[in-house]
């Protein structure tokens, strides 16, 4: 599996979709509640978008200890 991140999940989301790709809706898990997709290329691999929203970045500081 390959994760990546956009500022903007939506819009690229709407990209693919005009470039005729196989999009799921957006899904808000608990882990990623700004939003995430996934995509299986061709060959069966799992690529994973995910919106890293203030949300996740302020956990993402809490465990590492920084501000919040």
């Amino acid at each position: 599996m390959l994760c990546m991140y956009t500022p903007d999940l939506s819009g690229l989301r709407e990209q693919l979709l005009a470039s005729a790709v196989k999009v799921p809706p957006i899904e808000h898990p608990e882990y990623m509640p700004s939003g995430e997709i996934c995509i299986a290329d061709p060959d069966g691999y799992v690529i994973r978008v995910a919106h890293w929203g203030k949300a996740e970045h302020e956990a993402w500081e809490k465990r590492i200890g920084g501000k919040t």
